[in-house]
């Protein structure tokens, strides 16, 4: 008996291990809860939002090329990144949200109002370079010029 439990236990074990195996992967493939397991050239968005945070430039180019692939789901994130402390960060995230164009309007009029500063700069100069695609954001935008703090 005492080796057909070990038999047992053995087997639910190994059952385990390939189990977790098996969701791990998934997750990895699908990409988490970023991107609904879209892929872009064979990467899920979080793999390029680490990228663009890279200290290789080609890499950080290679990144604001592919995120805008997304589309919508990965303008918070990148909107995010404009108050990264890492300046080349904050440029490729601004790079990749103009190339989104009118999809990321709302959530870069909403940074008009966020803290760092230079996020709320870098967020006037995105719908700037979008020219009419930013339309919707003009009364946000004349508001923060008519602020003296600004």
């Amino acid at each position: 008996m005492g080796k057909r439990f070990s038999v047992i236990v053995v087997s639910v074990l190994i059952g385990a291990l390939l189990g977790a195996a098996a969701v791990s992967l998934l997750t990895r493939v699908r990409g988490g809860s970023r991107g609904n397991g879209q892929l872009v050239r064979g990467h899920p968005m979080q793999y390029w939002l680490d990228w663009l945070d890279s200290d290789d430039a080609a890499r950080r180019a290679e990144a604001a090329a592919a995120l805008p692939q997304f589309g919508a789901p990965a303008v918070e994130p990148l909107v995010e990144l404009l108050g990264s402390a890492h300046p080349p960060t904050r440029d490729a995230a601004r790079d990749a949200l103009v190339t989104l164009g009118p999809a990321a309007v709302h959530e870069l009029t909403a940074a008009l109002d966020d803290k760092p500063p230079v996020k709320q700069i870098l967020a006037l100069e995105i719908l700037q370079r979008m020219g009419s695609g930013a339309g919707s954001a003009v009364e946000e935008i004349a508001a923060l010029l008519e602020d003296p703090a600004v």
